[in-house]
């Protein structure tokens, strides 16, 4: 499958992600649906364009520098794609919720103690532990992972600040040579 994904980061962090490729870094607090590289993609499920979105999530998150999009030309088998979209592959993945959830703690409490200064520590979300756990666990390798979730991406004048209802569609790519090119 083909997917054009857009990366919202700082102008800074593209010009060296253009120059040396994209680094996941596995030594940090895994974000949501794990580690890899994050991308928007459009779908016509949703009202905010994916370049929009990527675009605003770097303003609120990536700090007060200047911000940019990076447009990344993504090709993933569709045999390694995790599609959390998918009723069954999401039921398999939280069943084990439970049967982990202490492991998932030590882990994120390992790494508050290290990093306790940090907003994604102050945030709390295990969930990135969790799905990362669940992978090695099952020994599924996905190349990317793909998600309709709630992002804060809002740029209406009536401002929301959490949801449970999708408004974007994430594909977090864990295999950087599916990332064919990047502008």
């Amino acid at each position: 499958m083909k997917y054009i994904g857009y990366h919202g980061t700082t102008k800074s962090n593209k010009e060296q992600i253009l120059k040396n490729g994209f680094i996941i870094n596995k030594n940090t607090w895994p974000n949501d649906l794990g580690y890899g590289i994050y991308n928007f993609i459009d779908t016509e499920n949703f009202y905010v364009k994916a370049k929009d979105a990527a675009n605003i999530y770097a303003k609120k998150y990536r700090s007060n520098d200047e911000t940019a999009c990076i447009i990344n030309n993504i090709s993933i088998d569709t045999g390694k794609l995790l599609n959390l979209n998918v009723e069954t592959n999401r039921k398999n993945i939280l069943k084990y919720r439970s049967m982990l959830t202490n492991s998932v703690q030590a882990r994120a409490d390992q790494y508050r103690q290290n990093h306790s200064s940090k907003s994604v520590v102050k945030r709390g979300n295990t969930d990135g532990f969790f799905l990362e756990k669940v992978l090695k666990t099952l020994h599924i390798e996905p190349d990317a992972i793909l998600m309709d979730r709630w992002e804060d991406i809002d740029s209406s004048k009536y401002k929301t600040t959490g949801g449970q209802l999708p408004n974007s569609t994430v594909l977090v790519v864990r295999n950087i040579e599916s990332i064919e090119k990047s502008s």
